[in-house]
């Protein structure tokens, strides 16, 4: 089951990277080598992709909520297993890659047919970078099934847990920074 699933990954996985880190940065980019036909072919090739990848988070959704179903007691969404499904660093890395795809996705479509501004550019640029990351996070999921790296990647997750407190004070630190850079500026 592991491996089917791997597999069935792998794909999702080298859509995503294509569309974030080749086509996308090339639709945005105003180069002047580009010529018209070129900028429409990657704005097609871009509305292709997204299409293909909410096709992809509309199943991982599924599969999501039926686990999420399955570890809820008489499927009520107010029982502690409920809650207990999201104690996992996994379960929420599943929901967080759902839930910035989606937004990913409907803001590039929605980009790609409206006048583009620099805070739309910059709000689509900073959901592409956290949905490209998070699926190669996810991969460290799948990662687990394989002998070799089950240890490796054992141990991390026990590393990042035992530094929750570090990565509270380390996020507030970074917040404030960059309230602070924003309000200078």
């Amino acid at each position: 089951m592991f491996m089917i699933n791997l597999i069935k990954f792998l794909p999702f996985l080298f859509i995503v990277c294509l569309n974030t880190a080749w086509i996308f940065p090339k639709r945005l980019s105003k180069f002047e080598s580009l010529n018209e036909n070129q900028c429409v072919s990657y704005s097609g090739a871009s509305i292709f992709f997204d299409i293909v990848i909410l096709i992809a988070l509309v199943y991982y959704g599924r599969n999501e909520f039926r686990e999420i179903m399955s570890t809820a007691k008489k499927n009520t969404l107010f029982s502690r297993k409920f809650i207990t499904h999201f104690h996992s660093v996994w379960n929420l890395l599943d929901t967080f890659v759902l839930i910035v795809g989606f937004l990913f996705c409907f803001l590039d479509l929605s980009y790609s047919c409206m006048k583009p501004t620099k805070t739309s550019e910059d709000t689509l640029k900073m959901f592409a970078s956290f949905f490209f990351f998070s699926s190669w996070l996810r991969l460290l999921e799948y990662a687990r099934g394989i002998k070799s790296t089950s240890t490796l990647i054992r141990m991390l997750t026990r590393i990042m847990s035992d530094m929750k407190g570090f990565f509270l004070v380390f996020f507030f630190l970074i917040i404030g920074n960059f309230l602070l850079t924003i309000n200078l500026r």
